[in-house]
Order: structure tokens, then sequence, then C-alpha cells
């Protein structure tokens, strides 16, 4: 791909042809329909739990308690409104929680905008508060979340400059394995944030400089565009030969009391990609679409 999506680990760095640095997230204040739709900072505490009990069956308010370093009393009693968090708390919440900066000073604000211990500064954090919701009527922001979320906008990026590409909206559909509305919809939404453009019935890249911190994507965006990215995966393990495709797994155990070996093979899968990026999009002809994606997880069910 001329632009890498690297999402895992919350770094995003893309590369690729001289005249091709794109990043298309495209804001700075980028906060997840999640977050943003809550209307208290309960609801995202609880949204979250909800989350991950449904992802796994064993997973508790013991077990999220835990993961939040508070006692579970502490939590349930936050959650019922019995109990408020202070602004420290607040932070380190969001920060165990993944939040981007947007959405930390977000949550932050939903809390100050109650639990402040004076006035003035509970008025502040409503203000605050107000103007993050505004973003609920703001079009473009949708436009920006869906286009981080939703792979086929990378997708059909990329596609544009194969060389048999056709701008037909039935093409690209057959090409991606997407339904028809969805190609429709996602080319339209990549014209109107400029990263596509017309000339007369064609479809050309468009602009190639956009650039924006990686630290603001939500959390929500990364998993959406990664599950959905391994759903195709699953489907290229029954469907293609291994002559177009390669699948490989390494199982280890570790110390996992030592970060320095997690974030060493974090930096080794990155400076993998980039390399790898840059090898396959430098060289030759470009006439099909391929995806390399990287997991490092941990295969012990949390308890």
């Amino acid at each position: 791909m001329q632009a890498e999506l690297h999402f895992m680990f919350r770094q995003i760095p893309w590369t690729g042809l001289n005249r091709h640095l794109l990043i298309p997230l495209l804001c700075q204040l980028m906060l997840s329909e999640n977050i943003l739709n809550a209307s208290s900072f309960k609801e995202i505490i609880s949204r979250e739990l909800d989350r991950r009990c449904q992802a796994n069956d064993r997973y508790s308010l013991r077990s999220f308690a835990r993961k939040l370093r508070l006692p579970p009393s502490t939590l349930s009693e936050v959650l019922n409104g019995k109990r408020g968090l202070s602004k420290d708390r607040a932070q380190a919440i969001a920060h165990i929680l993944e939040m981007n900066p947007s959405e930390t000073e977000y949550f932050v604000a939903l809390v100050e905008s109650v639990h402040a211990r004076s006035q003035k500064l509970r008025a502040l954090a409503k203000s605050r508060v107000e103007q993050f919701r505004e973003l609920r009527e703001n079009p473009i922001h949708a436009d920006r979340f869906k286009m981080i979320a939703e792979w086929q906008h990378l997708a059909i990026l990329e596609l544009s400059r194969t060389e048999k590409f056709s701008s037909c909206p039935i093409w690209i559909s057959q090409k991606l394995g997407i339904s028809l509305d969805q190609t429709r919809e996602a080319v339209q939404r990549l014209l109107r944030l400029d990263l596509l453009r017309k000339e007369g019935e064609r479809l050309q890249p468009g602009d190639d400089l956009m650039q924006t911190s990686p630290h603001d994507i939500p959390s929500e965006c990364i998993r959406k565009f990664h599950m959905d990215l391994l759903k195709k995966a699953l489907l290229a393990v029954e469907s293609q030969s291994t002559d177009s495709r390669n699948c490989s797994s390494l199982i280890f155990a570790i110390d996992a009391s030592n970060s320095q070996q997690i974030q060493q093979a974090k930096k080794l899968i990155m400076d993998f990609n980039r390399k790898l990026n840059k090898i396959m999009t430098t060289t030759g002809r470009q006439t099909h679409l391929y995806c390399f994606s990287t997991q490092l997880y941990c295969l012990e069910e949390a308890t």
C-alpha cells in the first residue's frame, strides 16, 4: 500500500512515494461517537464496562475496577451516582482507557461540570462540554470519524492508483467485496473531504499532504478498523491460495512484568512495516490491492 494505516499501538506512520505523505485524519479534535454521545462521565464508564463484558463472558465489575485501580465498591458507587471523581482520578481513568487527548479533555470536563470544587470551575467545565457537543451537529466530524473507522475508504484511495482502476461504483464494489451503497457512500465522503477529486467522470486521488496528530484518533475507530480487516483476513484464508497470501503466527511465553520487552517488540513491528511498505510501493507496477496486518496480544483470558 502507498498509504500505510498503522493504528496498532496508537502510532500512525504513513509512507509511500515522494508526493504521498497522506495522513487523512483531518482534524485535531476527534472524538468517538461512543464518547461524544454520552450525557455523563458515568455513561462513558458504564458503556466501556458493557463493551468489555460483551467481549468476555467472564469479565465483571470487579475485573473492571481492578483495571481502573479502584476498589469495586467505589466503582459501583460512581456508576450509581453516589460518588464522584476528582480531576486527577478522571485523568487517570482516561489514560487507562486509552482515550486520546480530545476524548480525555471531554471526559474530564464532564466530571468537572458536576464535581469541581467551585461553582466557577463547574461553570467553565459545563461551557467546555457544550463546545464539544456542538460537534454532534457538524457533518464533517462524522465524515472524519467514518473515514478512519471504515477500511474501504483507504482501500478506494489506494485502488484509484492502480493501472486498471475504474471509477464505476459497480466495479469498485466488486473489487472490494462491499455493497454498492457502501461504495457510493465512501466515494462521496472522500470527495467531500477532498481526498478524491473528479476529473470529468474519472476519480483521481486528491490532496496528497494532510497531517494531524496521530494521538487524536478515537480508540473506537481503531477497534472497528482492525476488526473489519481481521474479518477480511479470515475470508482470505478460506478463499485465496497460498501463492497469493501468507499467514504465520508465533506463540511464546514472556516476562509480562518487563514492559521494555513489549515496547521493543512494538518497535520491531513498526520498523518492519515501514520497510515493507517502502519496498512494496516503490518498485514495479501497481495492479492489485493488498493488505498487510500484524497482531501482538496476550492469549490468556482476562479475569
